[in-house]
């Protein structure tokens, strides 16, 4: 998957989606799972999916949720269409949208990722930065049994620059929907992004 520019405007494309084409568990499953629906991608709308709130759907990542039986897409629900910007602050104060579909290609919106530590309103709390909010970037997603598990980029402020601390946060979820922060990664860095976590073995890598 990829993110198309247009109009200062994000939309979800469809480049290569052949891990959906042929799902295969990225570790041994704790129990049977519903296997999904494969994606016919001879039919793939483009764009595929346009944030209704902020027109600023970036980062998507796509996961069977065996819970609702469903396709969800999470992504950065980019301030894209924010008035009067101020240096790149658009970019920031972001939460995680979440859109659901049942065959992979027509996607329906239906909110935010809930949950603690300012999950659920990231522009609520103050924050470390000249304006009020923290930002949430780049989630990456794995089903261990029936839980799901969400890492995630933590600005610790909204900023109208390249500044501020950004660490990885670890929650879990039930549903997909409502989440529970479990811990926060211990890197040698505060100003990591984009994590992608799997595993070989006995052995988890974060890259």
């Amino acid at each position: 998957m990829n993110v198309m520019l247009k109009k200062s405007c994000f939309a979800i494309g469809l480049y290569v989606m052949a891990a959906l084409l042929a799902p295969m568990p990225l570790f041994a499953q704790t129990a049977p799972q519903p296997q999904p629906p494969l994606i016919d991608l001879s039919k793939a709308p483009a764009p595929m999916f346009d944030d209704p709130v902020w027109h600023g759907a970036t980062d998507p990542f796509v996961i069977w949720n065996p819970v609702k039986s469903q396709w969800f897409m999470y992504y950065t629900q980019r301030r894209s269409t924010l008035e009067n910007p101020n240096g790149v602050d658009w970019v920031h104060g972001s939460r995680i949208g979440i859109a659901t579909s049942d065959n992979g290609l027509n996607w329906k919106y239906i909110g935010t990722c809930k949950g603690d530590d300012d999950l659920t309103d990231p522009l609520s709390v103050k924050g470390a930065g000249p304006e009020p909010g923290i930002t949430w970037w780049a989630p990456c997603f794995l089903m261990q049994g029936k839980v799901m598990h969400m890492w995630v980029v933590r600005v610790d402020g909204v900023y109208s620059n390249w500044t501020g601390k950004r660490n990885i946060l670890h929650f879990t979820s039930d549903d997909g929907i409502n989440w529970k922060y479990l811990s926060t990664a211990q890197l040698s860095t505060d100003r990591v992004i984009d994590p992608t976590v799997y595993r070989v073995g006995d052995l988890w890598y974060m890259v």
